[in-house]
Order: C-alpha cells, then sequence, then structure tokens
C-alpha cells in the first residue's frame, strides 16, 4: 500500500488530551473495501468509515483506506464506535480535508496531467500495486505493524498473523520486542525508527555483556568458594594431623613413665 502520513489534534478545548495520527493508501487487494480504520489505545474501533468525498454519489475516495490511531477520543461503553464530541466532529473534518489532498494528488491530478498530454486517448489506468507491503500483528500485547519484503503474496498470508512469521529471523526470534517501522510521505522508514532500531540492538548487545559478566562473576565466585573450601579442608587435615602427633607423644611418655616406675 502507498500512505500519506499526517497529523491532526483535537479541538482546543481537549489538546491536553493529544493528538491523532493518521495515514492513507489505496487497498490494493479489493477497492470496495474503503474507509478509515479508527483505533484507540491499538484496539480497532470503527472499521471503514467513510469521510468527506467517500461520502459523494460518485467514485471519488473508493478504494482509499486510512488508519487513524485517536487515543484522545472516548469510545462507547460496547467498544464499538465513539461519543460523539466537538473533537469527534473536528477529526472527521480534518480526515475529510485530507483525504481530499490524497485524492487529488494521487488520482486526479494524475488524471488531469495525462488528459492534457493525449486529449484524444485515454489511457488504461495502471493497476495500483503496493510499493510496500504491511501487515499487523495480531498478538495482543503487541499489535505492531511490520513491513514485509517486496513481492510477498499477501493472498497466502494466514488470516491471523504473527510477528514470529515474519521471514526476518531478527524480527521473527525478538519475542515481539522488535521496533516498529513508521510510514512517511516518501513511504520510507523514518530516521527516528533507525535510532530505535540501534537503540534496541545495543540494548541487547549491553544485555548479553551484563548477563556473560554475571556468569563469569559467578563462576569466581564458585572458583574462590571452591578454594576456600579447599584451603579449609586442608587446614582440617593439618590440624587433625597435629593432633595425633600430639596425642603419640602424650602416649610414648606415660609409657616411659610406667616403665621407670617398675
Amino acid at each position: 500500500a502507498e500512505f500519506n502520513e499526517d497529523e491532526g489534534s483535537p479541538s482546543k478545548s481537549s489538546q491536553s488530551l493529544g493528538g491523532a495520527r493518521f495515514e492513507f493508501g489505496f487497498n490494493t487487494e479489493c477497492k470496495d473495501l474503503y474507509g478509515v480504520m479508527m483505533y484507540h489505545n491499538n484496539r480497532l474501533i470503527t472499521p471503514y468509515v467513510r469521510v468527506g468525498i467517500q461520502l459523494e454519489a460518485n467514485a471519488k475516495g473508493v478504494g482509499v483506506l486510512g488508519i487513524c490511531d485517536a487515543d484522545f477520543l472516548v469510545p462507547t461503553h460496547n467498544k464499538q464506535s465513539f461519543q460523539d464530541s466537538p473533537a469527534y466532529r473536528n477529526l472527521l473534518k480534518k480526515l475529510a480535508e485530507t483525504l481530499k489532498v490524497f485524492w487529488w494528488d494521487r488520482v486526479e491530478s494524475q488524471e488531469q496531467e495525462e488528459g492534457s498530454l493525449a486529449p484524444k486517448r485515454k489511457r488504461p489506468a495502471k493497476k495500483k500495486v503496493p510499493d510496500v507491503l504491511w501487515v499487523q500483528c495480531e498478538y495482543p500485547k503487541c499489535l505492531k505493524w511490520r513491513t514485509l519484503p517486496t513481492g510477498t503474496d499477501m493472498a497466502a498470508l494466514p488470516q491471523i498473523w504473527y510477528c514470529t512469521m515474519h521471514p526476518n529471523p531478527a524480527i521473527a526470534q525478538s519475542n515481539h520486542a522488535f521496533p516498529e517501522e513508521v510510514y512517511v510521505d516518501d513511504n520510507t522508514v523514518v530516521e527516528e525508527t533507525k535510532k530505535r532500531k540501534l537503540a534496541w540492538r545495543e540494548e541487547r548487545k549491553q544485555k548479553k555483556i551484563a548477563e556473560e559478566k554475571k556468569k563469569e562473576e559467578e563462576i569466581q565466585k564458585l572458583k574462590e568458594l571452591s578454594e576456600k573450601q579447599a584451603a579449609e579442608l586442608q587446614q582440617r587435615e593439618l590440624a587433625a594431623q597435629a593432633a595425633a602427633q600430639v596425642a603419640e607423644e602424650v602416649a610414648k611418655r606415660r609409657q616411659e613413665e610406667m616403665r621407670q616406675e617398675e
């Protein structure tokens, strides 16, 4: 999917609750499924919410998917929608405005450019193919989005997918700890994500060093304890030998005294 990332904030009265992060892209698998997937604390609350041009009786916005993280909104008790509020309506308005810009930039402007170059020849629309493949881990404590190698058959993936299924061993064997990648306008990984990965690798390295140091310290302690026990055993043996020698000398003196008395 190709994404255009934007950020929005709630109304001024709710700004202390935080902002919303949202992205738009094309559904390359089924264009009939479109709208905004609205999340709260990594939990999907309302799927396929159509906004702006997607509500018009035409083909505008068809096939466009949005992903919106709106932790500042308040879900209803059944966790299937959000409570209606000025912040919620302002967010829908911002989503509609961003979708309109996205649609113009990715579809309408290209159609106009193609029309001006060849007004009498209508070129067939190119099939949109994903330049970055994303899949979400379904493990409740993870829910991270992962990129997959180019050429991956998305249709062959299981409906429930986990990080352990990723072809990259660093991700598959990280026990869901590998940092999540982030979208930017040109579909590249932001510098922050790279830093997080480096920090994560450095943390693993330092943890391994600490574990090895701890093992060495434990081995040294066992060695010192063994040496101490050996020294104590040797001292006890020497003491026993000295006591036996003294007892032998005492016995000899008594025998000598008894002979003299006779």
